[in-house]
């Protein structure tokens, strides 16, 4: 007498697959063991190296930090001679830490205080470039650079600039455009300089430019 198939359940079936599929993963990896034990070391280099990397940004960060509080005392003493010295230090070993970017600003206004106007306009444009979180200080950082080229003498250059911070920052249009319209008019340009005053008069009645703006305009 035959005896009665006996059915295979889906647990069963599941079961079965799982065990094939793990004996085939086995021989897999049996065959290939070179292959997998590679990827794991080059995967634990890798991370070794991150980890590392890490780790030496965030020694890099604590030493800029501490060098930084001690040039920003120097600067704020107004000794400008050794604050550039500090500064210099902090942005040639760690100018791409928050604290080296923010040395370099700070250099920048150094140097323009001891009258070294090209080289603080160069640390100004690269700290512009470089600062990506802080409008303001952005602003200031491309203002500084309008302000060297006035003093360069290069007038007209530096309206140009201010009139563009005006434009990308609107909170503080009303002040850049009034620098604008002085530059233009110590280049010579009265006609240029007169349209950027009745600006201010129109665009920023409320705002403390106004009254200089009247002024000025009268004058010229």
């Amino acid at each position: 007498m035959l005896t009665p198939r006996k059915r295979i359940t889906k647990k069963q079936l599941k079961e079965d697959k799982f065990i094939t599929y793990s004996v085939q993963a086995r021989d897999w990896i049996e065959e290939n063991s070179r292959i997998v034990f590679g990827g794991i070391v080059v995967l634990v280099v890798i991370l070794a190296a991150v980890f590392i990397i890490n780790n030496m940004r965030v020694k890099a960060e604590m030493t800029a930090s501490a060098e930084l509080a001690n040039a920003m005392r120097v600067f704020e003493s107004r000794d400008y001679g050794n604050s550039v010295a500090l500064f210099t230090g902090i942005v040639n070993s760690a100018g791409s830490t928050k604290s080296g970017r923010t040395a370099r600003f700070f250099l920048a206004q150094s140097l323009y205080n001891t009258d070294e106007y090209a080289a603080a306009q160069e640390h100004f444009r690269k700290f512009a470039s470089s600062c990506k979180e802080d409008d303001y200080l952005r602003a200031a950082a491309l203002a500084g650079e309008a302000g060297c080229l006035e003093q360069q003498n290069q007038f007209s250059q530096a309206a140009e600039k201010y009139k563009n911070i005006a434009k990308k920052f609107s909170p503080l249009a009303a002040r850049y455009l009034l620098r604008a319209a002085r530059c233009y008019a110590q280049a010579g340009n009265d006609e240029q300089a007169k349209t950027i005053y009745q600006q201010i008069i129109d665009d920023y009645p409320n705002s403390q430019e106004k009254s200089d703006a009247l002024l000025y305009s009268s004058m010229n």
